[in-house]
């Protein structure tokens, strides 16, 4: 996965590696969505902080009900963060990675290129089998029983 401080340092480039990777997430839903995130994280964080600041001291029944006031209204920006967050980490797990320049692009995999084959493809005189085959051929896997 990106991280969010890439993709807001480097948008555009984002955008390109999208267009080529064939990826149909929008970066600026995703940007909107970290701004809308960042612009509640602070308004929450002064509000704890003022919270904290004022239940330092021993209030009076007025303050009482204004720090509860102050509490009800975190945990409603709080309520508002989860969802923003939620959508920005499903948008987030979409974005490929940044592709190196030296690969070719390409429709499917019928475009891939072989960069380096090391050693020769061995060649068998016999059927070549799978593991699972081969498990019930020599009766050591139980697969009928297996969970």
């Amino acid at each position: 996965m990106l991280d969010i401080q890439f993709i807001r340092d480097n948008p555009d480039k984002v955008k390109e590696n999208n267009k080529i990777r064939k990826c149909k997430v929008s970066v600026d839903a995703i940007l909107d969505l970290d701004e809308k995130r960042r612009a509640l994280i602070s308004e929450i964080d002064a509000k704890r902080a003022e919270l904290k600041s004022s239940s330092k001291k021993k209030p009076s029944k007025e303050e009482i009900e204004k720090l509860r006031a102050l509490g009800d209204e975190i945990k409603k920006q709080e309520e508002k963060l989860a969802p923003i967050e939620s959508s920005l980490n499903d948008l987030l797990i979409q974005l490929p990675n940044i592709t190196h320049k030296s690969v070719p692009e390409g429709k499917d995999e019928s475009g891939n290129v072989v960069s380096k084959t090391i050693g020769k493809k061995p060649k068998f005189d016999f059927e070549i089998k799978d593991h699972a085959d081969l498990g019930s051929a020599l009766d050591i896997i139980d697969t009928e029983r297996g969970a």
